[in-house]
């Protein structure tokens, strides 16, 4: 489709949309060379016109002109009706669109004008309010047994923190504790955590308690985490909070075995993380990782480096149901996602991953970092690497021993896409399917550790789009083989023993998917503008990623 007019001004890029109550916040980085941007939206996608000049011919059409800032707000929107966004920039002449984004307003769970902050015995919402304590500095919740409680936490923008410590609710009835009346900011300057919470179980932090604020509760400049969920937490969900310029990660949820003290009682065969949902937030800026869950070592039997229980084993903790979806994470010193342990009931779905791997580190620059024991399903996630950061991978892999399906997602950037170690025994299948896999020039397409194994891995490889890297396959160098070699029996692809390095890239191309050096041949809609779709004509058509939808699992 194009604009009014043909231009070498270039479209708006990193478009985000995020709604709230009647409206959509849209915002996106400035285009070189504009005066101003147009933003266009609809109840009916934009794409199939062949002039963006022909939206009023959509249903719910609109548009706001001339906006000076590269930010703005479409207001008096329906409720729970999904609409369409583009942008464009607008100088002598208007640029083509931008990529298309969608989003659904909604009322806050609560509704009205959010959670007003009023005692349930006056007739409001909150069964009490969280006290400050620490001469007003700590929001502070311990030693509670309150199921299905509500703590309301007053707008402040002073405060240094939250700190939650054995508080409990049960099954169904959690613990909340949620913003009223408007956004809690906590200014940590100086402070190790934002958001501390300890031996606590049921618990749900949600900063939903505000009509204007998509994140009602706002962490900044943590020494430590951002928030922290620690020491024997379960069933612990945490939403619309954002997280900026964190010194540590910015989102950890996980208990340790061990540390100054042991803690047997935290061990795997005492202990079990249950029910882990991290949803809507918006982490920026961490120093480490953007979310960090479930531990690391979970093919170790006392942790990475020994422990201080004596002669104790203390193995690291399972994870039990995970979600983690519809979060933005940027500009992350290591991994956009870390996840480990997590063994069953496992979903990472509909994140935005960008700018990971700022620190360039080889062993922590995943944007989906699946640490030993984790299987599940990843899906409709954008994966993109910060542009300079030669050691990042799409996907690390570390090993577990559940199914693992990774499939409609688009892994951008990086040195390579497809990187794994399989630290553990797995007999089940690994599979990728429909995936977008572009690179940024350089590096290889798979990195893949064969020997050593105690056994066959399988992996199922098909419609996935390879492209933008050096070679397709991987120099055999060291320990290391990329499909065959001394064990490369042990790691078939698509049922059979794949031979050859990268200096034999004719043996390399897996059938059933798409592999080109030259990204341009495949005609993506536009990747400077994070479109990874497929033009009409395409010779790739029928692989790769579409985030507009969901793929179905890929089946066994």
């Amino acid at each position: 489709m194009s604009s009014s007019s043909s231009s070498s001004l270039l479209a708006p890029q990193d478009i985000a949309v995020i709604a709230g109550n009647s409206e959509l916040d849209v915002s996106w980085t400035a285009a070189e060379g504009a005066s101003g941007y147009n933003i266009y939206y609809a109840k009916e996608s934009l794409l199939p016109l062949d002039s963006i000049a022909n939206y009023t011919n959509l249903a719910g059409a609109g548009r706001l002109a001339s906006i000076s800032q590269t930010q703005s707000t479409i207001i008096g929107l329906d409720n729970n009706q999904l609409y369409f966004v583009v942008v464009t920039a607008i100088g002598d002449i208007e640029s083509v669109i931008s990529v298309e984004k969608s989003a659904v307003p909604s009322a806050p769970p609560a509704a009205g004008d959010g959670i007003a902050c009023t005692l349930k015995t006056d007739g409001g919402y909150c069964d009490d309010f969280v006290p400050m304590t620490n001469g007003g500095k700590t929001y502070s919740l311990a030693n509670l047994n309150a199921p299905g409680k509500t703590y309301c936490m007053q707008p402040v923008d002073t405060a240094k923190g939250m700190s939650i410590s054995d508080v409990t609710g049960s099954e169904g009835n959690p613990v909340k504790i949620v913003n009223c009346d408007g956004k809690v900011t906590l200014n940590t300057v100086g402070w190790q955590r934002g958001i501390n919470v300890t031996n606590s179980q049921f618990i749900h932090i949600s900063g939903t308690g505000s009509r204007e604020d998509f994140y009602g509760i706002h962490v900044i400049n943590s020494e430590g985490a951002g928030a922290d969920a620690t020491n024997g937490t379960s069933d612990f969900e945490i939403d619309h909070v954002r997280i900026d310029n964190a010194g540590g990660s910015g989102i950890l949820v996980r208990t340790y075995p061990f540390g100054t003290e042991c803690h047997l009682e935290w061990t795997r065969s005492q202990f079990t993380q249950f029910n882990t949902k991290v949803h809507d937030n918006h982490v920026n800026g961490a120093r480490w990782e953007g979310l960090y869950i479930g531990t690391s070592h979970y093919d170790l039997p006392d942790g990475p480096s020994g422990t201080n229980c004596g002669i104790n084993s203390a193995p690291q903790a399972s994870l039990v149901g995970v979600e983690i979806y519809n979060n933005k994470i940027e500009n992350t010193g290591n991994d956009g996602i870390q996840l480990g342990a997590a063994i069953t009931d496992v979903k990472v779905y509909n994140n935005t991953i960008r700018n990971y791997a700022l620190h360039n580190s080889g062993s922590h620059g995943g944007g989906l970092q699946l640490n030993p024991g984790t299987g599940g399903q990843f899906y409709n996630n954008f994966v993109q690497a910060h542009p300079d950061s030669t050691e990042a991978k799409g996907l690390m892999y570390i090993g577990g021993q559940a199914p693992l399906y990774v499939y409609n997602n688009v892994f951008v950037g990086g040195d390579k896409a497809i990187m794994t170690l399989n630290r553990m025994p797995n007999s089940t299948q690994f599979y990728f399917t429909n995936n977008t896999f572009y690179g940024r020039g350089t590096g290889n397409v798979f990195y893949f550790f064969c020997n050593l194994l105690p056994e066959v891995q399988t992996y199922t490889f098909k419609n996935n789009i390879f492209t933008h890297y050096e070679s397709i396959g991987s120099d055999q160098s060291g320990g290391w083989n990329y499909f065959n070699g001394a064990q490369g029996a042990k790691c078939p692809m698509n049922g059979i023993e794949i031979s050859g390095y990268a200096d034999n890239e004719e043996d390399l191309h897996m059938t059933e998917n798409y592999f080109s050096k030259i990204p341009d041949d495949i005609l993506f809609v536009s990747p400077p503008t994070g479109d990874y779709s497929l033009q009409g004509g395409s010779p790739a058509v029928g692989f790769g990623a579409d985030l507009s939808g969901t793929i179905p699992l890929p089946s066994d």
